[in-house]
């Protein structure tokens, strides 16, 4: 087993875990992926200046919602997607942006920001389909013992 920091360009390592999986347990049908995001980061604001550039580059080279879409694209596809009704992204949309991954502190403000996002009806149904499929997983692969 491999373990390294995601950092960069693995900052959503979604296509990674998929690929272990398989690899590992080929025989195994994957149930249920369940993707925690930290936020989705503010829009990436090109100044002047090479600092500016610098800052820009980092933004897009952590960014984990581009990764999260391309996943999407390539398993979730309406009617082939194989793991269309298995996989489920949370990420709050609004209020955590200028929070750092650092800023761990912050955790009234994360969640004020997560509670608010939970309560729209979208997020809600979401929610509740996957702990239904959660639920349905676990007692698919009860042991009997």
């Amino acid at each position: 087993m491999v373990f390294r920091d995601g950092a960069l360009r693995n900052n959503n390592p979604i296509f990674e875990l998929v690929h272990e999986i398989q690899s590992e347990f080929a025989d195994r049908d994957i149930s249920t992926i369940v993707s925690l995001g930290s936020g989705v980061s503010a829009s990436i604001h090109l100044g002047k200046g090479l600092v500016s550039v610098g800052k820009a580059c980092v933004k897009i080279a952590t960014d984990t919602e581009s990764t999260a879409d391309r996943f999407v694209e390539t398993y979730c596809a309406a009617g082939a997607g194989p793991y269309r009704e298995k996989y489920f992204r949370f990420n709050v949309t609004q209020g955590l942006q200028h929070v750092g991954l650092q800023e761990w502190q912050k955790h009234d403000l994360m969640s004020a920001n997560t509670l608010s996002y939970l309560a729209k009806t979208e997020q809600r149904e979401k929610l509740g389909n996957c702990a239904n499929r959660l639920k349905m997983s676990s007692i698919e692969y009860v042991s009997p013992c």
